[in-house]
């Protein structure tokens, strides 16, 4: 996760230059209140501007380094009663420059994390847990789906038992109606035959297909029809 704590900028050479020196000779802790002056500014993005009673408190400097500070041009007084880090934008991010590359930030993990509808994400490291309730089923989930709501098995990488939900499809009715076959006998007689001999199936509608085929081949070879009563109720006849 990324960091977002603000940080200021303070060179490795601080310690040593000229100004930081002669002050630190004067007081030690006049080094620690510039110092507190800058991470307060840059906390509350007040640009240099800081309250210096406040700071004085927070760092627990005296106010002597106040007069120290001046002196050597670190900091600059001001008629509001607030002191002035010198050269602060000089060296520091502006509260502006902040706010852009917050929002820029913001901006684009918006992006990343809610890509307009029909953009591909990048993120395919998702946990399946979190993946959009619109992402591509597996093969699998897409043969259950279809196997569910009656449509063609599409054929899969490996035969599976007869599904508890399977039904025949529309096809499979017409044909049995133009081939004069009792849908509803084949329907009972095929899925006992599946699982009384534990059969497996890539396809079980291809399967079911081919088992109205050899139903019809069986009703020619043996003289049955089906023919309409009276009431035009489906009898089935010995010719």
């Amino acid at each position: 996760m990324a960091d977002k704590r603000a940080y200021f900028k303070l060179d490795v050479g601080y310690l040593t230059n000229p100004k930081v020196a002669a002050a630190s000779l004067d007081s030690m802790t006049s080094v620690i209140l510039h110092i507190g002056c800058i991470a307060y500014s840059t906390q509350h993005g007040t640009d240099g501007v800081v309250p210096v009673a406040l700071v004085l408190r927070i760092t627990g400097c005296p106010p002597s380094d106040i007069d120290v500070l001046t002196r050597h041009g670190l900091i600059l007084e001001r008629q509001d009663g607030a002191v002035e880090v010198h050269d602060y934008l000089q060296h520091q991010r502006s509260a502006a420059e902040v706010k852009g590359a917050a929002e820029k930030a913001q901006k684009a993990a918006n992006a990343r994390w809610n890509p307009p509808t029909g953009t591909p994400s990048n993120a395919s490291s998702m946990p399946d847990a979190l993946r959009p309730a619109d992402a591509t089923p597996m093969p699998r989930e897409r043969e259950r789906e279809r196997e569910e709501e009656g449509a063609p098995s599409a054929p899969t990488t490996r035969a599976t038992r007869l599904p508890a939900s399977w039904t025949p499809t529309d096809d499979h009715r017409k044909r049995a109606t133009e081939t004069s076959v009792n849908i509803d006998r084949e329907i009972v007689k095929f899925r006992t035959h599946a699982e009384d001999k534990g059969r497996t199936s890539k396809s079980w509608n291809a399967a079911f297909t081919q088992w109205l085929i050899k139903a019809a081949e069986y009703g020619q070879r043996d003289g049955t029809t089906r023919q309409r009563d009276a009431r035009g109720n489906d009898q089935w006849m010995y010719q």
